[in-house]
């Protein structure tokens, strides 16, 4: 019972919301609008920001000064991203397990982004770095448990993995 009476009370605000963007300025209106398709708690933060961004330039009573200051943000922040995927890119490249093991996924754009919406704030920008390495392995010894070796090969691989040394290197078959 409850849940319809939240659902209901949603719906009915939402309506209200949306005959208010029909009554509004066209500048309004579109903030509106865009805040009843995406929450702001639900957008990725930098994306959501770019977007405060575009509706600020076109009100009229702006500070210049404040938009000033978050269009300097945004490249900032911006250009940390590129210079993260940068490093990233040539620590994959450089590792080359793409050409060393056919079978796992190249998802670095992907796992990247990921990272980056989960950290977007500049002041952890070391953290998607380090958490696009450790998921980028993971992928691989995911990809490696699903696509290849059969079960025993799959227990020595475990083992070797839980005992995180070199030497267990000598205990895997050799596939070359």
């Amino acid at each position: 019972m409850e849940k319809i009476f939240w659902r209901r009370l949603l719906f009915s605000q939402k309506a209200h919301l949306k005959s208010l963007a029909e009554k509004s300025s066209p500048h309004l209106a579109k903030q509106i609008i865009n805040a009843l398709e995406i929450p702001l708690h639900k957008g990725m933060p930098r994306h959501e920001a770019l977007k405060y961004i575009s509706f600020c330039q076109e009100d009229a009573s702006r500070n210049e000064t404040l938009l000033l200051f978050a269009k300097l943000d945004f490249n900032r922040v911006q250009l940390l991203h590129q210079q993260g995927l940068c490093h990233l890119s040539c620590w994959w490249k450089d590792l080359n397990l793409p050409s060393k093991l056919p079978y796992i996924r190249d998802r670095v754009m992907e796992t990247f982004l990921w990272m980056a919406i989960i950290y977007s704030e500049p002041c952890y920008w070391r953290a998607p770095l380090m958490l696009f390495k450790i998921n980028n392995l993971m992928i691989v010894i995911d990809d490696t448990y699903n696509s290849y070796g059969i079960l025993e090969e799959l227990r020595l691989f475990n083992d070797a993995v839980q005992r995180w040394d070199i030497s267990a290197l000598d205990d895997l078959p050799d596939y070359n």
